[in-house]
């Protein structure tokens, strides 16, 4: 167990290190723009399960190889809009559900865009839309 601090850029890292690397969990804290993240490392990369805290609010759970975010993981915007889905390379890639104020939108991602048709179920009333993406732009929205 260890700390290390970098003076230039006023990055904290504590954890378990092996040949100056983190190697198993560990919390970092970054000097210029205050995030936090509590991961578990291999060989310095992020490997498994991270948790990081951005200073705007913003909040991701996911599991993590060799630095990008693999598999289902939770992103949570500062509003309270939430993803829960998949992710391949970092970024939302198959499956997910958007949570937000106006509903539940479950669809498929492409490169962190909605791709194809997704089902919008309304907080409010129940009704559920069918709505239309490609790449990430809205073409169609019918009543269902």
């Amino acid at each position: 167990m260890g700390i290390i601090i970098n003076v230039k850029t006023g990055t904290l890292q504590e954890g378990w290190f092996y040949n100056d690397q983190p190697d198993g969990y560990r919390r970092r804290i970054e000097g210029g723009n205050s995030q936090v993240s509590y991961a578990e490392t291999k060989d310095g990369d992020r490997c498994g399960f991270g948790r990081y805290l951005w200073p705007s609010g913003s909040q991701q759970y996911a599991f993590y190889v060799k630095n990008n975010a693999e598999g289902f993981g939770i992103y949570v915007h500062p509003s309270g809009r939430r993803y829960e889905g998949m992710y391949v390379g970092d970024k939302r890639n198959g499956w997910g559900k958007v949570f937000d104020m106006e509903g539940v939108e479950e669809g498929m991602w492409r490169d962190s865009k909605q791709e194809g048709e997704h089902i919008l179920t309304c907080a409010k009333t129940g009704k559920k839309f069918m709505l239309s993406y490609r790449g990430g732009d809205e073409i169609s929205r019918r009543e269902l």
